[in-house]
C-alpha cells in the first residue's frame, strides 16, 4: 500500500489560504486567475509548480493552509514603457511570495506561468 498525495484544495479553500497584497485584493482579476490556475493545474504538473512556488515538489501536511509563511500574491510593476504582458511572474520561494504583473487575459496569464514554471525548475534566477 503506497503513500497517497493529499487532495488538491478547492477554489474556496485556496481563497482562504492565499493572500492578495501590494496592488491586488480578493476582487482582482490576477488573484482570480491565480486561484483558477492552481485549481485547473493537471496532477502531473503540480510538483513542478510547487517547486517553482516553494522550492519543494510537495506541499506540507495540511496542504496550502500549512504553508508558513502564508502564500502571498503581489503585483509586480513593470518598467516605464514596458507592457505587463512582457513580464514573467517570479517568486521568493523562501517567503512563499509570488510576484505577478497585470496580464491582459487569463490565457496570457496561464502561458506566462507555464513558461516560468518550466524554466524555473533548475534555478531561482527568475526571482
Amino acid at each position: 500500500m503506497g503513500c497517497r498525495e493529499p487532495e488538491w484544495e478547492s477554489k474556496e479553500e485556496l481563497c482562504r489560504y492565499i493572500t492578495p497584497q501590494h496592488g491586488f485584493d480578493e476582487n482582482s482579476a490576477q488573484y482570480r486567475h491565480f486561484i483558477r490556475y492552481i485549481t485547473e493545474l493537471e496532477a502531473e504538473k503540480r510538483p513542478a509548480f510547487l517547486k517553482f512556488l516553494t522550492g519543494s515538489k510537495r506541499l506540507p501536511t495540511g496542504g496550502f493552509r500549512s504553508l508558513d509563511p502564508r502564500l502571498t500574491l503581489a503585483l509586480t510593476p513593470g518598467r516605464p514603457g514596458q507592457s505587463p504582458d512582457e513580464i514573467l511572474p517570479s517568486v521568493m520561494a523562501c517567503r512563499n511570495y509570488v510576484k505577478c504583473p497585470q496580464y491582459s487575459s487569463y490565457e496570457l496569464f496561464k502561458g506566462r506561468f507555464d513558461y516560468a514554471v518550466a524554466e524555473g525548475q533548475q534555478n531561482f534566477t527568475l526571482s
